[in-house]
């Protein structure tokens, strides 16, 4: 029964550890555009957990109900003996109902005692584990704008904010230019057009985000260096990229390289090592919006520095295609 209860829980498991992945990774699934990828991957791997699972139900509710009848049984044959002592005259009333009054209150101690090893088995497992926008490279604006955050309405976080960046400049609304927030009030505005009037995915297929929580999802290297691609892309890019954002040192590893499987969202790599490769993903993207949120907060001086370089170096290129950087301030 507790093996079975074991495998009963492993697909639920399963599924509760890829839904955390998910939520974890919501904002850089977002920024890339792969919410239909993941929720259609998602959905593939569990597909075999759910036959599995129904199986695994199936046996548990055949076994829970003979056990019932059993239970059930069992009292009826007491009470059909009971009441045929009671008319033999062999015992009286009151010893009978003692009787049972008895074998009633050991029950619990005894199903509590009989659920031990369930409950001490599920300790050890839990031990170790609209429109589109056609950008012409020139401006971004915030008209007017104000925000407030849910959980402090009575306080605004930005008020009557009004500031144009043209391409090229260096600013810090990573949050508000991505559409995580919306302003309760003005608007923000690319090459004029106000990013409200496009669909969420047409917008954020424009912006590359590098954040400083470095996220990488389940899958090779190569898989999360082209998380949210439209188009396919060559053994030389991501090469490029890779020495661009310093890291060449450990993806020709043979323990690492681009495919070998990286199912523990990179537990194996250092937070500088997911960090750059964050960059090379935003730099292989190829967007005309690029933010920077404390971008290189996880590197050593010497990697920040030539990433810094590399960064200064593609967006003067004649033939690349970046507008915007925009890196980390804070406003109070």
């Amino acid at each position: 029964m507790n093996k079975l209860e074991q495998e009963l829980s492993k697909p639920i498991n399963l599924a509760i550890s890829r839904a955390s992945n998910n939520v974890n990774s919501m904002k850089t699934v977002a920024v890339f555009g792969r919410e239909t990828h993941v929720a259609e991957m998602f959905n593939k791997k569990q597909q075999p957990d759910i036959k599995e699972h129904r199986q695994a139900v199936s046996w548990n509710s055949l076994i829970f109900g003979l056990s019932q009848t059993v239970v059930l049984f069992v009292c009826g044959l007491l009470f059909w003996y009971g009441g045929y002592q009671l008319a033999d005259g062999s015992v009286a009333v009151a010893e009978l109902f003692s009787t049972f009054e008895a074998a009633m209150t050991r029950r619990e101690p005894l199903g509590a005692a009989l659920n031990t090893p369930h409950s001490s088995s599920m300790v050890e497992r839990q031990l170790p584990e609209m429109m589109k926008l056609a950008l012409k490279g020139t401006e971004i604006e915030f008209m007017n704008v104000n925000l407030e955050y849910s959980n402090r309405k009575e306080q605004l976080a930005i008020e009557n904010l009004n500031l144009r960046i043209p391409a090229g400049q260096r600013v810090a609304f990573c949050t508000l230019l991505s559409r995580f927030y919306e302003p309760c009030r003005g608007a923000i505005l690319i090459d004029g057009e106000d990013v409200r009037s496009v669909t969420p995915d047409e917008h954020l297929d424009k912006i590359a985000l590098v954040s400083q929580d470095a996220v990488l999802r389940e899958g090779t290297i190569r898989f999360n260096l082209v998380l949210g691609l439209s188009r396919k892309v060559s053994d030389q890019e991501i090469i490029d990229v890779c020495r661009d954002a310093q890291v060449m040192e450990f993806v020709t590893t043979p323990e690492l390289g681009l495919d070998p499987p990286n199912d523990t969202k990179g537990s194996n790599l250092s937070g500088g090592q997911k960090q750059r490769l964050c960059i090379a993903r935003a730099l292989l993207r190829d967007a005309q919006i690029l933010q920077l949120d404390e971008s290189t907060s996880a590197l050593d001086n010497k990697s920040e520095a030539l990433c810094s370089t590399s960064f200064r170096s593609r967006i003067h290129q004649p033939d690349y295609n970046y507008d915007y950087v925009n890196v980390s301030l804070v406003f109070e």
